[in-house]
Order: C-alpha cells, then structure tokens, then sequence
C-alpha cells in the first residue's frame, strides 16, 4: 500500500523579562544583590490539518493503469488518518534569585578580599494549561468517488453531508487530552571562601527541592493527580 500525506499550521509567542538590581548595605562589607524575571508563553495551534492518501499497491484498472490514490476515513476519529486538530498551551513563569556576600576580615594583599561568606536563594514558579480538540472525517455508504478528489476538494462543504457517498466530521477528543501542570523549584546555597596563601579554600553547600504536581480529567469522569516531591542536597550541575 502506498501513502501521501498532507499537513499544516502552528503559531507561537513569547514574553520574557527581567529586572536585576544590586545594593551595598551601610557597612560596606555586604552586598545584596537580587533579580527577578517573569516570562509568558503562548503556543497555540488554530487548526492543523492532516489528510492520507492510500491505494492499494498491485490493482490496476484499465490498461495496467495504477488504482487511484483515495483518502483514508477510519471508523473511528483518528490523529493519524484524516483529521482536524486545534489546540492551546498557556506557561507562565516567574523567577526571583537573591545573592548575599559579607566580608568578614580584609585581605592586607588586596589579592583575594579577605574571608567571606556568600549565601543565596533561587526560586522559580511554572504553571501551565493544555487543551486540545481534534475532528476526524469518516466515510458515508460508497465513498469510491469523492475519496479520490484532489486535498483541497474532497473534505470540500458539498461533500459533509452525513449521506451516502459523502463525509462526516466527528469528534474525537478525550477528557484527557488536557491537562494542568504546576512546578516549585525552590534552591539555596551558602560557602565560607578563605584565602590560604597563594591559595584560595571555599566550603559551602547546596540544596534543591522540586515540586511537580499534574492534573488531568479521566475518561470515565473524575480527575487524576500525578506528580513528585524530590530534594536533592549537593546536585550535580548540568
């Protein structure tokens, strides 16, 4: 059997932003720094069209001519054959990471600033909304001839009729087929840096919690949560 198939369309937008800022307490000897950001994005696909040619290969007609390619109409609505897809996805994040450095002795060489103390916290918030919808066309009776027009005039108005010989356009979507998705990831970090000679040490530790929580619709009804709650102490950088 062969196959040809068609598709098209997508969209997509984005808002980032930040705002830093940097301060020196009235000692002097510490320094705060902090930034925070915020970002929005939008993705949504207003109708992606997907439509498969099939024939069956070895039938030929007349004189040794090929079976015509017809599109391909399941019985049941389906993503892969000929269908109709609309879908809208929703993500807005917002960050904020606060840095502290406190001097606590002066190096008399200027060289490395005496011993200090840095500490800092990071957090950052995602929360995301997902729906999609999609159609799938299926055949009336004896479809032989309006399955083998060309893409732009097959699925054409004349054709949805819901009788025999043309087309229906039904729904296909799940309750699951969208979702809600929300994620905390709440980091902190401190260290002690101790210039030793021609040598620098540095002591700290590191820490992250993460949380992820998803939520979606049952086909049956109800809603089903899923998710995970992990703190790693030391995490490997990536």
């Amino acid at each position: 059997m062969c196959a040809l198939i068609l598709s098209a369309s997508k969209a997509a937008a984005s808002t980032p932003g930040s705002w830093p800022a940097t301060t020196s307490l009235a000692d002097d000897k510490t320094t705060l720094n902090w930034v925070g950001g915020f970002a929005y994005t939008h993705r949504t696909e207003p109708d992606w069209r997907r439509v498969r040619y099939i024939r069956p290969l070895g039938v030929v007609q007349g004189e040794s001519t090929p079976a015509p390619f017809g599109v391909s109409t399941p019985n049941d609505p389906s993503l892969t054959e000929s269908g109709r897809y609309f879908s809208n996805l929703n993500e807005r994040v917002s960050t904020l990471a606060v840095n502290v450095v406190h001097q606590l002795t002066k190096d008399t060489t200027n060289r490395e600033g005496g011993i200090k103390l840095k500490a800092g916290l990071y957090t950052e918030r995602k929360d995301r909304d997902f729906s999609a919808r999609f159609f799938g066309y299926g055949s009336v009776g004896n479809t032989s001839v309006a399955r083998t027009l060309p893409v732009g005039q097959v699925f054409a108005p004349e054709n949805l009729t819901g009788r025999d010989g043309g087309f229906t356009l039904e729904e296909g979507t799940d309750p699951n087929d969208s979702y809600a998705a929300h994620n905390t990831l709440l980091a902190g970090y401190a260290s002690v840096t101790v210039p030793v000679g021609k040598f620098t040490g540095t002591a700290g530790f590191r820490g992250e919690y993460n949380d992820q929580q998803v939520t979606s619709e049952l086909r049956g009804g109800g809603l089903t949560d899923g998710g995970r709650r992990i703190f790693s102490p030391c995490p490997r950088s990536t």
